[in-house]
């Protein structure tokens, strides 16, 4: 069961880092559409991917879990053989449109599934197993995306996904159809959620709020910071997300509950999982541009300096989640936020023009990668940790678009920096000035993961299957 489920968190995280290396092929094979077209190949599933992520955790939470990942599973394997066989730019983009709705329901859905089948004094390794899934994905993501796009061309990068995925779905329902003999220590399934209708005006409000933030932010270097369509994305963005707030407090059916973020350790530990977010996805993203546009690496060279740092990654989780069994969530996140601060500072002060990849570099990935496998663990078990089990979809739903609404401002962040800068990606001093403000953050992240992990429960909840 654990291994067909983490097929699907597999897919949903290497997606990411898989479809960008097929971008030249697609461009070939469309040529009247120029990279701003095909840009949207990957934004078009980020801004989905990010909209579908509480949304999926409140229904999740009402219609269950099994149910709705499932459904998230199936729809993003029926996406990628659209992607397969698409025969325009366009009908790509819009399969990616409805293959980023299907990745944001799997991955924060996934871990309400797994943590069930752990005991409660185990629930750091569930946490750990779904984190270091991840991060294989992170590590696997660029060379099988090399390695199919020199044989097979871009279409097989989506044509994997999709027997990958029809396993993946057949053996979930298959497994968590028979799930009735659950290990002894894990508890009765909770009462369920109220299964009347959602709030369908919620979804459209939230989807709409997040979906257009994250359209500013994407594109805020193609159309301009201060251009019209950017604020006004970003104002109605921001105007939908006042009244979808308005409306939860009013409607008896909300489609996620944000009374959760009354629980100070949901609150702090979201906050903390922002800051890990604007740290997580631009720090590799700029070590690749670092070292091909300044040290003159090749793409693959690059790639493969910074593929130790994934790896580190998923073992750090794993190590992470046997210590948060035993330990408290913040004697594993303060630590791991020291690290990650440590090494974005020897990067700030010791990566320059000239290559020094064993003395700097290299140690500075492995602490990076090991901070954030240790936080990114330690700060959802503190989240799904305190929230009610009836409410563990929204809990960990709330946790993931944290961390991706991070991903998406720092992302365009570190763009934005480079486009400003008259070397572009040549620039050491913009690599240094985006490492110092990630240094700023790492540290901030040491205050924060203090005041989550003091706010999470001494002992772990016990989730029931829903």
């Amino acid at each position: 069961m654990l291994a067909f489920l983490c097929a699907g968190v597999f897919l949903g995280a290497i997606d990411f880092y898989i479809v960008s290396i097929a971008i030249p092929g697609m461009l070939a094979s469309f040529p009247g559409t120029g990279i701003t077209g095909i840009s949207w190949v990957i934004d078009g599933y980020t801004v989905t991917y990010t909209a579908a992520l509480l949304p999926a955790g409140g229904l999740a939470d009402r219609y269950g879990h099994r149910r709705v990942f499932t459904i998230g599973l199936a729809v993003f394997t029926l996406a990628a053989l659209g992607c397969a066989v698409a025969p325009s730019a366009g009908a790509l983009v819009a399969a990616r449109f409805v293959q980023g709705a299907g990745g944001g329901t799997i991955t924060p859905i996934a871990l309400t599934l797994i943590l069930p089948r752990f005991p409660p004094q185990r629930r750091g390794s569930a946490v750990g197993l779904w984190a270091a899934t991840q991060s294989a994905a992170m590590a696997a993501g660029p060379s099988v995306g090399g390695l199919l796009v020199s044989w097979l061309g871009w279409r097989a990068v989506f044509g994997l996904q999709v027997p990958i995925g029809v396993l993946a779905l057949a053996g979930a329902v298959l497994a968590l159809r028979g799930a009735q003999a659950q290990p002894a220590a894990v508890q009765a399934q909770p009462a369920a959620a109220p299964r009347s209708l959602p709030d369908l005006t919620g979804v459209v409000l939230l989807g709409g709020a997040v979906g257009l933030f994250a359209l500013a932010v994407v594109e805020a270097k193609a159309w301009g910071v201060l251009a019209w369509r950017t604020d006004l994305a970003m104002v109605t963005g921001l105007g939908l997300g006042a009244l979808f707030v308005l409306r939860t407090l009013v409607v008896s059916a909300p489609v996620i509950d944000l009374g959760l973020l009354r629980i100070p350790a949901v609150r702090l530990g979201n906050v903390a999982m922002v800051l890990a977010g604007l740290v997580m996805f631009a720090l590799p993203f700029g070590m690749v541009l670092f070292l091909i546009g300044v040290w003159r690496y090749s793409p693959a060279r690059a790639g493969l300096a910074i593929t130790p740092g994934p790896i580190v990654q998923a073992a750090a989780a794993l190590v992470a989640a046997r210590l948060t069994n035993r330990l408290r969530p913040r004697q594993v996140a303060v630590p791991g936020a020291a690290m990650l601060a440590a090494g974005l500072l020897a990067l700030f002060l010791g990566a320059g023009r000239v290559p020094s990849y064993p003395e700097i570099v290299l140690p500075a990935i492995v602490a990076t990668s090991a901070g954030l496998g240790f936080l990114i663990t330690s700060l959802s078990s503190v989240v799904v940790g305190a929230v009610p089990a009836t409410a563990l979809g929204s809990g960990t739903a709330m946790s993931v678009t944290a961390r991706a609404i991070g991903a998406i401002v720092s992302l365009s962040a570190f763009t934005l920096l480079l486009a400003a800068t008259p070397s572009g990606t040549s620039s050491a001093s913009a690599y240094h000035l985006a490492w110092a403000v990630m240094s700023g953050l790492a540290l901030a992240l040491v205050a924060a993961s203090w005041l989550a992990g003091s706010a999470a429960t001494e002992r772990p909840l016990s989730h029931g299957s829903a």
